[in-house]
């Protein structure tokens, strides 16, 4: 990354059951975070593509449909770009995928990235009856999420080594990295595995990924709440002043 550009900021809204503070956020809880973050100056807003979350020992829940709350925020959002992260290949057919994603890309005036994976969670596929596979091409590569640029820079140098043997130019792909942040974190059960301090010390830490080539991080705030993303503009601040 040069001097003269500027690592791009995103953030996650979670769109599952129990995912705002232990309830189910609705539609207008949604739209007050998304506008929240653009007001505090974040670049993207993204929001996860799954069915439904099965893991041992826990209560399933459900989640809104990923495009069609994508497509609801973008009629009420200007200016972020908008995604999923990512959208999961075997759910959609390939032509459905691509319509859907130039339908919305219209809707945003032009602010929406399809982000793609194979997926991972495979009880949702199972029992959705998609195939579960791993096959998939990238222009942008995504690692998450992390709290030490150390390791995204050893990651990034296995995606080089990866492009050597393929014959592709890596400077080619976007470099884009998750992180979690925590503004609360006397609440959170694991305090190594977030990103927490002052704004100046979160803001120090963040400018990290950028000195080892990220130029897309995204975060996840956690809590998350209006009252928190508006805390985080703050941060956004600092690092606009770097």
């Amino acid at each position: 990354m040069t001097q003269n550009t500027r690592m791009k900021l995103g953030i996650t809204v979670g769109i599952g059951e129990g995912s705002l503070q232990g309830r189910t956020p609705t539609f207008r809880d949604i739209q007050a975070m998304a506008q929240a973050a653009e007001q505090a100056g974040f670049d993207s807003l993204w929001v996860a593509d799954h069915l439904i979350y099965r893991f041992p020992g826990q209560e399933e829940k459900g989640t809104w449909e990923a495009f069609t709350m994508l497509s609801a925020l973008a009629a009420v959002t200007t200016r972020v770009t908008l995604g999923p992260l990512v959208a999961c290949t075997s759910f959609r057919s390939p032509a459905l995928l691509a319509k859907m994603a130039d339908t919305l890309d219209e809707i945003s005036g032009g602010r929406f990235i399809l982000g793609l994976g194979a997926g991972w969670h495979q009880p949702e596929y199972e029992a959705f009856g998609y195939p579960f596979d791993h096959l998939a091409s990238r222009d942008a590569w995504n690692t998450a999420w992390h709290v030490d640029p150390a390791v995204v820079k050893q990651r990034y140098e296995e995606l080089k080594e990866a492009c050597a043997v393929v014959g592709r130019d890596p400077t080619a792909i976007e470099l884009t990295a998750g992180t979690v942040v925590s503004l609360q974190p006397g609440e959170n059960a694991a305090p190594r595995k977030v990103i927490s301090g002052s704004p100046e010390e979160i803001a120090s830490r963040l400018r990290g990924f950028a000195d080892v080539g990220v130029t897309h991080l995204i975060v996840i705030l956690d809590p998350l709440s209006v009252s928190q993303i508006e805390q985080f503009g703050r941060i956004v601040e600092l690092l606009r002043k770097r």
